[in-house]
């Protein structure tokens, strides 16, 4: 349990690094805390610096889109609502990736809202015939694969569905291999 009322002792409080910075040059203005920021990051001491975004922040609107996210320590959270009218809530901290693929979230759609009627599938009991229609589907969407800063750029790479993770799919949240690894392909929500 947290000591509440105790200065923090954490390297990136230390009182040398938090005092207001009076810097020499303008542009040295957030050196300080810029850097307590980056310990406390490294340390796994952000001190609620870490964000949420919706994905979705609207509901359903007329604009459809789908995007992977992939769980990295970035200090951002994705929040996303999925599951039809069950408004299950996902929030992944990572980075999140806008993808096109008009076939794929068309047919998504069709089978999550259509086929199951928009209600979601927790606790549903896959078909094979079922999971392979999703797999190909999941197989449409195209990902390029991550470089680092200053390399050559990589290769649109197809994602996979992830059966490994199925107890979790939902509509507009399913488990994917991407070319970055373990992510979550996300649409907006039908309810």
């Amino acid at each position: 349990m947290p000591d509440i009322g105790r200065p923090c002792r954490q390297l990136c409080c230390l009182p040398w690094l938090t005092r207001p910075a009076q810097p020499a040059h303008p542009t040295a203005a957030g050196t300080v805390s810029e850097i307590s920021g980056i310990l406390a990051r490294l340390l796994g001491h952000d001190h609620g610096m870490r964000r949420v975004v919706s994905a979705d922040p609207d509901g359903p609107v007329d604009s459809d889109w789908i995007a992977v996210v992939v769980p990295h320590e970035t200090g951002v959270r994705y929040q996303h609502q999925y599951g039809g009218t069950a408004c299950r809530q996902m929030l992944v901290e990572g980075y999140l990736v806008p993808l096109s693929a008009p076939d794929a979230l068309s047919g998504l759609r069709l089978y999550f809202e259509g086929d199951l009627n928009g209600t979601g599938t927790w606790n549903y009991s896959w078909p094979s015939d079922e999971v392979d229609r999703v797999a190909q589907l999941v197989g449409l969407v195209a990902m390029w694969e991550s470089t680092g800063e200053g390399q050559q750029a990589g290769m649109p790479l197809a994602l996979s569905l992830d059966v490994s993770r199925l107890g979790d799919a939902d509509e507009a949240h399913l488990p994917v291999l991407t070319p970055d690894g373990a992510g979550w392909l996300i649409w907006n929500n039908s309810d």
